[in-house]
């Protein structure tokens, strides 16, 4: 988003899913006065959408006791 919620400031966010429920989120947020606020989703989405990822992998066996999905 820009500016949305916050003058000024930008964010990407990528939800956490595990076994098809969404049960957090990754967000990296910004002055906008430090990034391109029309392409901050292109500078740094491809990052939150990876860390949500290892999140995923990281919370599965331990919150449900099950294989990575």
């Amino acid at each position: 988003t820009v500016s949305e919620r916050t003058p000024g400031l930008g964010s990407v966010s990528a939800p956490v899913v595990v076994q098809g429920e969404t049960v957090a989120a990754v967000c990296v947020s910004a002055p906008l006065a430090r990034v391109h606020a029309e392409s901050i989703g292109a500078q740094v989405g491809g990052a939150v959408v990876a860390a949500a990822e290892r999140v995923e992998q990281a919370v599965l066996p331990h919150l449900w006791g099950g294989a990575p999905t």
